[in-house]
């Protein structure tokens, strides 16, 4: 923006005092702002292969549900585990351990795996048939054991976000910035 102002004060100058030197501070000024509008209709200009077909479309709203679904999980389960089945700060603790160690394991040891074994898309659902599966647990869990079952389950579904992620940077055409 200071050189945007630069550039209008020495164009104002230059009319002032006769000198034909518009064109350069011109040119410079086009430059400059495409230049800005490129960096700030980046983000949407990248959003669109979300809109390049039907399955790019279907991982969108797939994965804002799973992460809303997400979101919902990890605020209230615990309000209702500590409510409903008398959870305490150790049980909270050996819940987050679960879930940590086991999204750590399959994430670094079955995620390459299985998207060789399967493929990406059926990765990404395998992973929220497991998120839904675990959800199931969730909301029939009797016992602190079937909530751990539950965390166990909900890790695999930790390989989505990862796995559309990829789907989406092999797919995004290369541009120069």
């Amino acid at each position: 923006m200071r050189r945007l102002r630069q550039v209008a004060e020495a164009e104002a100058l230059s009319v002032v005092y006769g000198n034909n030197n518009n064109s350069v501070l011109i040119a410079a000024a086009k430059q400059r702002i495409a230049k800005l509008t490129r960096i700030l209709f980046r983000p949407f200009r990248e959003m669109l292969i979300l809109n390049r077909n039907y399955f790019f479309r279907l991982l969108a709203v797939l994965a804002f549900f799973s992460g809303m679904s997400t979101s919902g999980d990890e605020t209230l389960l615990l309000y209702y585990t500590e409510q409903q089945l008398n959870f305490k700060d150790k049980d909270v603790a050996v819940l987050f351990i679960i879930i940590g160690l086991l999204g750590i394991t399959v994430q670094g040891f079955g995620l390459h795996r299985m998207t060789v074994w399967l493929g990406e898309k059926r990765v990404v659902v395998v992973a929220f048939f497991f998120g839904a599966f675990h959800n199931c647990i969730y909301a029939f869990a009797a016992t602190k054991l079937d909530i751990f079952v539950a965390a166990g389950i909900g890790s695999v579904e930790l390989m989505a976000f990862p796995t559309i992620s990829a789907i989406k940077a092999n797919n995004a055409v290369s541009s120069p910035s």
